[in-house]
């Protein structure tokens, strides 16, 4: 994490039953702290920020409702990218305010 803060990133994640640890970090860096807890993300101030979902089928996608969601940003795990393409994605969140961020488990480099 000190080499993070020391190249200028802010935002950590830590599990919720950590956040004496990042209350310490806090303590002598300048950093924004978000935990995870049941498929939610929430700051230092318990507002929630990000909801996850796992999608694995187009069915799956069909049942997400975006315009429902609490929080502005949507974190979108697609379990099978050959199934559900990230234009799919796209369209099933165009139209809301949301943001978007899909997990990655492997780098691809051209």
């Amino acid at each position: 994490m000190t080499a993070a803060v020391e190249r200028g990133w802010n935002k950590f994640i830590f599990s919720s039953i950590h956040r004496q640890l990042a209350t310490d970090w806090s303590s002598i860096a300048l950093i924004n702290p978000l935990f995870i807890e049941d498929k939610r993300l929430f700051d230092n101030y318990d507002k929630l920020v990000a909801t996850f979902s796992e999608i694995s089928s187009p069915q799956q996608l069909e049942q997400l409702q975006p315009t429902y969601e609490l929080a502005d940003n949507v974190i979108v795990d697609l379990l099978d990218w050959q199934v559900i393409p990230a234009e799919n994605i796209v369209a099933a969140f165009h139209g809301t305010h949301k943001t978007v961020f899909a997990i990655s488990k492997k780098l691809k480099f051209s």
